[in-house]
């Protein structure tokens, strides 16, 4: 395939692809081994384990290698941003306009309804991780349960829980203190890199989403907890309720939920914040996946990433429910919406609901709760 036919299925792709990494990889399975048969399952099962290896988001990561083995490093950067480039700017969008239409009362409904089944699909999402695979032995629980313990009693940061649950698998997966400690060192630059100092609100905001883009193993959702540390806790660049709503927003934009950095870099920097938001943190996974898609094969070979990897999955079942708890403090008010977003982890877990129409009906149904009783009374 040519980079212009790359470049046109990867924005095709990205205009629909609603529902997340899983439900995305889904359509690329269909568009490119059985429409146009220029793979076949093996070697498309290869390119999706490989994606969901690398940090980032697993959609973005899958085309980018796909690119990279059909026709070199630039198919593989078109494909991978000709998908990103439609929620982008249905999402920047969504920020100009948010001040606008945020606190219409209707919209204000809306959006808590929208939140509550955030918090339901990011719960389904740690279970389907923990079916799938991320939970195998007692190992795994604890490293799930002292990742969700850590970071949701804020005793330390979202990456380092990552990193420490990276270290502890590494430890279990190879032998002696002689392997352990190469492995090891890797990840203690990467905190120091965390902790180094950033000068003006853009460069902030570029180191932020670099480090984030680097770091985050698992997918979009799993992106969420650092990005609230870091935009919410740390930088206090938004209040935890637009949050909330970015993350809310960025589920109904197709394309992979790190599309929230367009909405948060536009609301702390303007066009040139979001952009450089959006580009930063795509750019580490993306240069990643142009690797593997030239090493598919070696990389998950290594003992030391084998490990870290095997440490890392379960943590982010943990931090994933961490997150959902943190995002349902800050965007639900009351009893009512916490029982939606209840409701819609039954309804996610039961039956399998198409993420947006999950988004679409928890809008309205909190929308219409809200607003119909006062007017019968009237």
């Amino acid at each position: 395939m040519s980079w212009i036919e790359l470049l046109l299925t990867g924005v095709k792709l990205g205009t629909v692809g609603f529902g997340g990494g899983l439900a995305v990889l889904s359509l690329i399975r269909r568009e490119f081994v059985e429409r146009r048969g220029v793979l076949n399952d093996t070697e498309f099962a290869e390119i999706a384990a490989m994606a969901q290896a690398l940090p980032g988001a697993v959609s973005v990561n899958a085309l980018t290698i796909l690119g990279t083995r059909l026709g070199g490093w630039w198919s593989g950067f078109v494909a991978g941003w000709a998908f990103v480039w439609p929620s982008f700017l249905m999402m920047l969008a969504f920020a100009a306009t948010y001040p606008a239409f945020r606190y219409l009362p209707m919209m204000d409904a809306a959006l808590v309804g929208m939140a509550a089944a955030v918090v339901a699909l990011v719960v389904g999402t740690a279970v389907d991780l923990g079916r799938a695979g991320a939970i195998r032995k007692r190992l795994d629980v604890l490293i799930a349960a002292g990742a969700f313990v850590l970071v949701a009693m804020n005793w330390v940061g979202v990456l380092e829980a990552v990193l420490l649950a990276g270290l502890v698998g590494i430890f279990s997966r190879t032998s002696g203190w002689s392997r352990w400690v190469p492995g090891a060192l890797p990840a203690w630059l990467v905190v120091g890199l965390v902790r180094g100092a950033t000068f003006g609100t853009v460069a902030a905001l570029a180191g932020v989403f670099l480090r984030i883009g680097a770091a985050t193993f698992g997918g979009g959702f799993v992106m969420i907890p650092f990005i609230e540390q870091e935009v919410v806790l740390h930088h206090a660049w938004l209040a935890p309720r637009e949050f909330s709503d970015a993350i809310a927003l960025g589920q109904i934009t197709p394309g992979p939920v790190v599309i929230s950095a367009t909405f948060i870099g536009y609301r702390v920097a303007g066009l040139i914040g979001a952009t450089l938001a959006t580009g930063m943190v795509f750019l580490p996974p993306g240069l990643l996946a142009i690797g593997a898609g030239h090493a598919l094969g070696k990389f998950g070979k290594n003992q030391i990433v084998a490990g870290f990897l095997a440490g890392v999955r379960p943590a982010v079942v943990g931090l994933l429910v961490s997150a959902a708890l943190s995002l349902g403090r800050a965007g639900l008010p009351g009893v009512a919406a916490w029982g939606l977003a209840l409701a819609g982890i039954l309804v996610v877990l039961r039956w399998r609901v198409h993420p947006v129409a999950v988004l679409l009906g928890s809008a309205l149904a909190y929308a219409l709760a809200v607003h119909i009783p006062p007017l019968l009374v009237r």
